[in-house]
């Protein structure tokens, strides 16, 4: 009786998915004929043959529903993965969305309907085909149209999947076999917090690209901007020199022959070919033409000194105007089409100009632009005119930019010399295609990650529920009674814990409390056994994972010694053969050549670093950096270290200053290693600081018996968070920093210097506030001594031994 119940239990679950399939499928039928006759109909029509075949595999699955629900519900699983497939050939579809809910439905709906032997492989399906299906989204073919019009209905069928599969799994999640909920478990726990990475990545990469591209934008406005306040200057400048002379002068006051004069002056200008002038006029006090060459565009003086006008002709005419005496007015009208034809050259490039004035009335330009784009508020205020020379501003500072509702991007500068305001508005095609591409590689490694954290819940699930199911079937042997302890559903726990139950009740009336007791006993030597079992399997584990520890370390050895010879040995040659190339270039005069040559001399020579840097470190972890001994003199060294970085603080308008209290006593320790340390420090403090001061100076103390000479690099730049200093010496880090993107480097070169410190027996210490400055301290004792690599300095107080940190050259 309790097996008719769960068959026919297994059938309404089956026929119901297979109902809301097929209604699905029913929907897709209804976009692709709607959209067979669009450009694209082959693709439409392979669509629609996918939905039909696919109703008509979920209208067989409610037919055999009744006999075998299990392969009913599986052949609806194999359709709708190939229906996903086909479509994802044919249009761009969001695949690893679909294939999720897909997936979903699966794992939710599987483990209450198939085939206890085949669920395990139906959740493999399930996982992996989703992950496919994702790789399948960013390979680009050739045969994909967009997808116009059916997002709704993927969206509504996502959704109703969605509601679907997770109503079944919360409803029925206690009856599923052990191993499913651990699978799902895993998976959940190790893929919910990747995808949610994955979007704040593709979130944060658009935020970026966004920024990037309206600051282009700004930049781009203020240079054509500042373009024509060179050009509106100039022809301005040429009219007062010709309104300051006598001929305008006279001709103001109405003599008759300097007005003669003025006007063969205005008709050779306006007659040149490579004049921009093409008709003038004079203008008296009471408004009345004194004058007039070619035909002006207007009829009464301009209103002011930059006026925009249209020709007969509809063209675009600057009019620039200028006083003479009084209220007489010389004007000068420009080439007609000066602004049509800058717009048309910035058309060809996909940029549209509007200009307005200062009250953002349309001058020229689209109109449904104008309300669009920033206006002349949205731009910084002009500095009021004092008595003082103003500073110089930035070109970049009386400028706006944004982002329109249709998604265009907009810059806006002001042109200072007419008091108008200048938009450059363009799509945003390259920013999308750039978007897209970071987050295509994104996804990338999201589904490679995905795919090893799904084989991974896979195995852990596998070796988890075995030995419970191992046991479970073991206690229904040893019950004899697998209809009582079946009863009741549940996993294999569950299972176990009734055949538990049942085990009790049979022992309590077949013994007596000795017997009990002795099984009591019996039982906990068994636990007993099992605990020395499992300790003498894990003292077998920890000698297996000390034996790969040491073939790993030795792996890393060799690894090493190879990449040293292997990297570094092409690099050197590279960095060669780039600098005769560089000093060739130069030499016969191809600057672009030179560029490139000077960019692949840089990178490799950056390369090198990198790998030094890493060889250095792993040296120093693995105890086998050599220390060569030497005496010098510091302060000699210092001096050294500060000509050698002043080149490099210069390119950040940086000063340098450099301070010696005294002579400190020679050093006997390892020059180089000195050297290297306070490299690293300048080479820090000058690349965080800005138009500041970075200053080095060298001192010498005493502490405890020990003399030591203290090197300080102080800087004025951004400083560093508080919260960011207990990292800051940890191998690969770097301080985050989103006011600058020029930050470089591999987070290695303060963990070798302090690792340098205290191979020297020294240590290094930093404080720092932000906004203010950081300061590096570094003391080390004027006679080398040793110290472990895990300690705080203090003077040793013993010889070095051999094992503690480095070997010794002589």
């Amino acid at each position: 009786m309790g097996s008719d119940r769960e068959h026919e239990r297994r059938v309404r679950l089956a026929r119901g998915v297979l109902a809301w399939l097929t209604a699905c499928g029913g929907l897709l039928i209804v976009a692709e004929v709607a959209r067979l006759p669009s450009r694209h109909a082959w693709q439409h029509l392979a669509g629609l043959a996918l939905a039909l075949v696919f109703v008509g595999a979920c209208g067989l699955g409610l037919r055999r529903a009744r006999v075998d629900p299990g392969r009913a519900l599986e052949l609806a699983y194999v359709t709708v993965l190939v229906a996903l497939a086909g479509n994802g050939l044919l249009v761009a579809l969001p695949l690893l969305v679909l294939a999720c809910a897909a997936a979903f439905l699966i794992l939710a709906t599987a483990p209450r309907v198939v085939a206890p032997a085949r669920v395990d492989l139906w959740t493999a399906v399930a996982v992996f085909a989703a992950l496919a299906l994702g790789a399948l989204e960013l390979a680009p073919l050739p045969t994909r149209v967009a997808d116009t019009d059916g997002g709704p209905l993927r969206d509504l069928a996502c959704v109703g999947a969605l509601i679907v599969a997770g109503v079944l799994a919360v409803r029925d999640f206690s009856r599923y076999p052990l191993k499913i909920k651990l699978t799902l478990v895993t998976l959940l726990v190790a893929l919910a917090p990747l995808f949610v990475v994955r979007v704040d990545a593709h979130l944060r990469l658009a935020a970026s690209d966004l920024e990037a591209a309206l600051s282009d934008m700004s930049e781009s406005a203020a240079r054509s901007a500042s373009a024509w306040d060179g050009f509106l200057a100039e022809r301005q400048a040429a009219l007062r020199d010709l309104a300051g002379g006598d001929e305008a002068r006279a001709a103001c006051a109405g003599a008759a022959e300097p007005r003669e004069a003025l006007t063969r002056l205005l008709r050779g200008a306006a007659e040149r070919s490579d004049s921009p002038v093409r008709a003038a006029g004079l203008w008296g006090a009471v408004g009345q033409r004194l004058l007039g060459v070619g035909e002006f565009p207007l009829a009464a003086p301009p209103p002011a000194a930059v006026a925009f006008a249209v020709d007969g002709e509809g063209r675009d005419v600057l009019v620039l105007s200028t006083p003479v005496v009084g209220e007489c007015v010389l004007a000068v009208a420009l080439r007609p089409g000066l602004v049509r034809a800058w717009s048309d050259e910035l058309a060809a490039n996909g940029v549209t100009v509007v200009l307005r004035d200062r009250e953002d009335h349309l001058l020229f330009g689209p109109g449904d632009l104008a309300a669009a784009v920033p206006g002349y508020a949205a731009l910084p205020p002009v500095a009021a005119a004092g008595s003082k020379l103003p500073l110089p501003r930035p070109a970049t500072e009386d400028t706006a930019a944004a982002r329109l509702s249709d998604g265009r991007i907009t810059g806006v500068a002001r042109i200072a010399g007419a008091d108008w305001t200048l938009a450059l508005v363009r799509d945003a095609v390259d920013l999308d295609a750039v978007t897209a591409e970071q987050s295509r590689r994104v996804q990338w490694i999201t589904l490679l990650v995905a795919a090893l954290a799904s084989l991974g819940a896979f195995a852990l699930s596998r070796r988890l529920a075995a030995p419970i199911a191992r046991l479970a079937t073991a206690m229904a042997e040893f019950t004899g009674d697998d209809a009582r302890a079946a009863t009741g559903g549940g996993d294999e726990i569950d299972a176990l814990a009734r055949r538990f139950e049942l085990l009790a009740e049979q022992v309590g009336a077949l013994l007596r409390a000795q017997e009990q007791q002795t099984r009591r006993l019996q039982a906990e030597v068994a636990e007993r056994s099992e605990q020395e079992r499992r300790l003498q399997a894990l003292n077998r584990e920890l000698s297996a994972v000390s034996d790969q520890s040491q073939a790993a370390s030795r792996a890393k050895s060799t690894f090493l010694a190879h990449m040293s010879h292997e990297l570094r040995t092409p690099l050197s040659a590279i960095i060669g053969y780039g600098e005769l190339l560089l000093e060739q270039a130069r030499d016969h005069g191809h600057d672009g050549y030179a560029r490139d040559a000077d960019n692949i001399v840089q990178a490799a020579q950056h390369l090198l670093t990198i790998i030094n840097e890493i060889l250095d470190l792993s040296k120093i972890e693995a105890g086998k950096m050599d220390m060569v001994l030497e005496e010098f003199d510091a302060a000699r060294l210092t001096r050294e270290v500060a000509d050698t970085v002043r080149p490099l603080v210069a390119a950040n308008r940086n000063k340098l200053t450099l301070h010696i209290e005294r002579d400190p006593a020679p050093m006997y320790s390892d020059r180089h290693k000195l050297r290297q340390v306070l490299l690293n420090l300048l080479g820090n403090a000058a690349k965080f600081t800005e138009d500041g001061e970075i200053a080095l100076s060298l001192g010498q103390r005493s502490a405890a018996d020990v003399i030591c000479l203290v090197f300080t690099v102080r800087d004025t730049g951004r400083g560093i968070a508080k919260s960011a200093l207990t990292a800051l010496f940890e191998p690969f880090t770097q301080v985050a920093d989103p006011g600058s993107r020029r930050t470089t480097g591999t987070g290695l070169g303060l963990a070798i210097t302090r690792r340098f410190c205290r191979l020297m027996g020294g240590e290094v210490e930093v404080t720092s506030t932000q906004g203010t400055g950081s300061t590096f301290t570094v003391t080390v004792p004027v006679s080398y001594r040793g110290l472990r690599e895990s300690g705080s300095w203090r003077p040793a107080k013993t010889p070095l031994r051999m094992d503690e940190t480095a070997r010794f050259k002589p």
